[in-house]
């Protein structure tokens, strides 16, 4: 069963994160980025956790017959056209891995303005889908992006945008039709001649995608 994202719950969310997403997902892997890099963490939590609690928009799944346990999470902020965060800048965020994925999604947003480009006043925006590996292939990560969806069209959002990283979220975006607005294999993203996410496995590329709503 499926629940709005509670300030309780993050102990229990933050050690599916660390176990299901940090350790696989390419970009936080590459970089090694773990739950123990308490200024990065602390980051990550101020930056997207805190305000996508706030926002009302995500979710957590549960599986009823294992004591309740938490599966799986998404993390969808809500972001006004008047009131955008400023993003932070390198001395801001001091923490080179964070920094690292932060000049990286930037780069594949290219500039993208989402207001602009869907007439709207109102967007949300996907930050985090995570599930349990012993859960995968149920389509609970599908049903947890459609309920926040839902939630975020009740609320008035207009579009919804996203980053996916992996095969996985771009699966799940593919069947919520959106569309991609950029694509980067992470082959090609080097500095200093070197590949920076060279333990990208599978997963050849990162892409950013939106939709009207």
């Amino acid at each position: 069963f499926y629940e709005i994202l509670e300030e309780s719950h993050l102990p229990e969310v933050m050690d599916l994160i660390d176990k299901h997403y940090l350790s696989e997902e390419p970009l936080t892997r590459s970089v090694g980025l773990t739950i123990e890099d308490g200024p990065g963490m602390n980051l990550f939590t101020s930056m997207i956790i805190r305000p996508a609690i706030d926002a009302r928009k995500s979710l957590i799944a549960r599986d009823s017959e294992n004591d309740n346990k938490i599966i799986g999470v998404i993390v969808t902020t809500i972001v006004d056209r008047d009131n955008q965060p400023k993003n932070p800048t390198e001395e801001e965020v001091n923490d080179d891995k964070v920094w690292t994925l932060l000049e990286f999604i930037a780069l594949c947003w290219n500039g993208f303005d989402a207001f602009q480009h869907f007439g709207v006043e109102k967007i949300a925006a996907f930050k985090v889908l995570c599930v349990s590996s012993d859960y995968r292939g149920r389509g609970i990560a599908t049903t947890l992006a459609e309920k926040s969806i839902k939630l975020a069209i009740e609320s008035g959002c207009g579009a919804l945008i996203g980053e996916a990283t992996g095969l996985k979220s771009q699966s799940v975006y593919r069947k919520l039709n959106l569309v991609t607005v950029n694509e980067i294999f992470y082959e090609d993203y080097k500095k200093d001649g070197k590949v920076v996410f060279n333990k990208h496995g599978e997963h050849p590329s990162c892409i950013v995608a939106a939709k009207p709503l």
